[in-house]
């Protein structure tokens, strides 16, 4: 019986408005140029909300940052601006700025 309503509620959990969504998830290259820009993809997103897209450089300086709204499909794509080389991290924000992808890396170089 104990199982049964678990399955229930982890099933009920997973369903949003009789969908299924995947845990949000993103890239980056790994490595990039100072002065091109990089492209930040993912997927698994509710559809319509706006992610912030934060890019913070060495000593966790902010070199960019902007807004990119999720497709219909829960995708996302963003071409991010490095303003300094070095060691990148690029956090994903919903609107409240809770973080839902985090530790992506990326190496700036000249």
């Amino acid at each position: 019986m104990m199982a049964n309503r678990f399955r229930s509620l982890v099933l009920a959990a997973a369903l949003v408005g009789g969908t299924a969504f995947a845990a949000p998830f993103a890239s980056v290259p790994s490595v990039g140029q100072l002065g091109k820009s990089v492209a930040v993809q993912g997927g698994g997103f509710a559809p319509g909300t706006v992610v912030t897209v934060r890019m913070s450089g060495p000593n966790a300086k902010l070199s960019s940052v902007g807004a990119a709204v999720v497709d219909a499909g829960g995708g996302l794509t963003y071409d991010a601006m490095p303003a300094q080389t070095g060691a990148h991290k690029v956090t994903l924000l919903d609107a409240a700025g809770n973080v839902l992808v985090d530790n992506l890396k990326l190496q700036v170089s000249q």
